[in-house]
């Protein structure tokens, strides 16, 4: 076989590997050694193929509730009822009782408080409200003794809230984000019967979550009949894209 010849035959195996689009014509006018190098051989492909994927995984939003005791009165922190709902039942909310002691006709204010905790994963952060089944704290004994809301104050018959930061440092002096609203601050005339919002924080806490910590007062003038006077008052936390309150 001649030495053409052989260009010819080596040819003919490399057009199928890439350049079998080129005329018979155009191979044969190009010198062996430019033939070579436009046909890469032995992985050395100048034009890849790809496949891609895309990998993700979800983080779902959450926000959680806890109650726990404070530095005045006395809280059930362990003994709380279960409140349940659904089919099969799960626990909503726990039941707990504040007792802020005994109060005395005519007498000082008495005080109780307790810590609110709420956990959220959300970027936008979480609003904490508060609402009481009524507004005035009502007699076991007879229902139609009660101590009506309003700012208790030595020998009057009133009961309130207020709510102050539950920690100090971190969160708690971040202003921009950590909100108490002011009219809830010092104790209120005002007792909500729907979510009232009384603090928020505009985005996700750490595994801590932030406490929120709000005192009860209550006073009796000299005529208030004797009773355990009681109302149950309800917190409910939500994330910021729930324009609950």
């Amino acid at each position: 076989m001649s030495k053409t010849t052989k260009a010819f035959a080596i040819l003919g195996v490399v057009a199928g590997l890439g350049v079998a689009a080129l005329p018979f014509n155009a191979m044969a006018a190009l010198p062996f050694n430019a033939m070579a190098a436009t046909t890469p051989l032995n992985g050395d492909n100048d034009n890849p193929v790809t496949d891609q994927v895309t990998v993700k995984a979800t983080l779902k939003d959450y926000i959680s509730i806890e109650l726990a005791a404070g530095d005045k009165g006395t809280f059930d922190e362990t003994a709380a009822t279960d409140i349940t709902a659904g089919d099969p039942a799960t626990v909503v909310a726990h039941a707990h009782t504040l007792d802020l002691g005994e109060l005395v006709n005519g007498g000082a204010v008495v005080e109780g408080n307790l810590l609110v905790n709420v956990k959220t994963n959300n970027a936008k952060g979480y609003k904490l409200g508060i609402k009481a089944a009524g507004t005035n704290l009502v007699g076991k004994t007879d229902s139609n003794n009660t101590i009506a809301a309003g700012v208790p104050y030595y020998n009057r018959s009133l009961w309130s809230f207020k709510a102050e930061a539950g920690g100090t440092g971190g969160a708690y002096d971040d202003a921009t984000n950590y909100k108490l609203v002011s009219a809830y601050t010092n104790y209120s005339a005002n007792i909500p019967t729907t979510n009232e919002k009384i603090s928020s924080y505009g985005k996700a806490t750490d595994a801590n979550g932030l406490n929120t910590k709000i005192t009860f007062g209550v006073s009796a003038d000299a005529s208030q009949a004797a009773d355990e006077y009681a109302q149950t008052v309800t917190f409910t936390a939500a994330t910021d894209a729930t324009l609950a309150f």
